[in-house]
């Protein structure tokens, strides 16, 4: 079953191999908005941990095409991403980019849209959450392959083959730390089910999950007020306004910036009742290997997170899909 949706994954990853190789790359530039944004951002922290001669950016869709960097040439790469494939924002800085010679490569689940008729090369994925596809089909996954497969090119490695591995069993992984988590899951939902304010803390790669759960979960889905505050940043003004009444949601890695993050749950741990953890270092990652496992973990924390957020949606009766203003309004 879906071997259609994996064998055009892997000729996609196939022609982006190929090109890449004959093709100079000293620039990557990284643009979306929102939830597409965070999740292909990983992408950056990865290049810039795996790749020595390639200059990353950052930027939010609308800001890249009001202002974008000086220096976009065709040794440039542009990863973008829009779930309907035809954002606004995404796909006028995907023009903005084209027309400055850029070479642009598309993750969307819509193959017949406005940023696949932009883009050199398109990534497809697919809705995990509307539909019953594998995970590992799934936009995270579906970013992990290309960025190891450009990262392998770059600088002649062999990363994704052990990276394809882990994401043909991250399901399996998933579906196990959910099994352990399941009542920790309720517990949190029951506890927070007339919360009006959470705050979520990561660090490093956990940073971006950390914002997917503030940004696309718990205020887009759940209309709840939130932040998504760097671990590092935390003792630097932001805890001043934390205390026993404050909720907050914490990701403990198992990279270089974990003790980041641990020095956030200590003090937490003093000041309010109100923490929640999800410690990846209770995750079974046996498939994963051992190199591999900080960079495949904030995966299953965010997997393991959207649950906590699907339970506590059953526990406020709101379902994830409400919506107030996104697609309903002009804006």
């Amino acid at each position: 079953m879906y071997q259609n949706e994996y064998a055009l994954l892997e000729k996609q990853l196939g022609a982006i191999k190929a090109a890449f190789s004959e093709k100079r790359i000293t620039s990557i530039y990284f643009v979306a908005c929102g939830g597409s944004l965070a999740t292909i951002a990983p992408g950056k922290y990865l290049v810039d941990r795996l790749a020595c001669n390639v200059k990353t950016g950052l930027y939010t869709a609308g800001e890249f095409y009001a202002d974008p960097p000086v220096d976009i040439s065709g040794e440039t790469l542009i990863i973008l991403n829009s779930q309907s494939g035809n954002t606004q924002e995404t796909c006028d800085a995907a023009g903005i980019a084209k027309e400055k010679g850029a070479l642009l490569l598309a993750f969307t689940t819509n193959s017949d849209s406005r940023i696949t008729a932009l883009a050199d090369y398109t990534v497809l994925y697919y809705d995990t959450i509307l539909y019953p596809y594998p995970l590992a089909l799934s936009i995270f996954p579906c970013v992990w392959r290309t960025i190891f497969t450009i990262i392998d090119v770059l600088e002649q490695k062999t990363y994704s083959k052990d990276v394809f591995h882990a994401m043909e069993h991250l399901e399996e992984i998933c579906d196990a730390a959910y099994t352990e988590h399941k009542q920790e899951a309720k517990k949190f939902a029951s506890m927070m089910r007339n919360e009006k304010n959470i705050y979520t803390i990561g660090a490093g790669i956990d940073h971006y999950i950390s914002y997917v759960l503030s940004n696309c979960l718990f205020m887009e889905s759940l209309w709840l007020n939130s932040s998504a505050v760097h671990a590092g940043e935390f003792f630097h003004g932001a805890f001043e306004a934390f205390d026993n009444r404050t909720a907050v949601f914490v990701f403990l890695g198992l990279g270089n910036t974990r003790s980041l993050e641990q020095r956030a749950v200590i003090f937490l741990q003093r000041k309010t009742e109100k923490l929640t953890v999800l410690d990846a270092k209770r995750l079974s990652l046996d498939p994963v290997a051992f190199w591999l496992r900080p960079y495949v973990a904030p995966l299953v924390l965010n997997f393991l997170a959207a649950k906590y957020c699907d339970e506590l949606s059953y526990a406020k009766g709101h379902p994830i899909s409400s919506r107030r203003y996104m697609g309903i309004e002009k804006y």
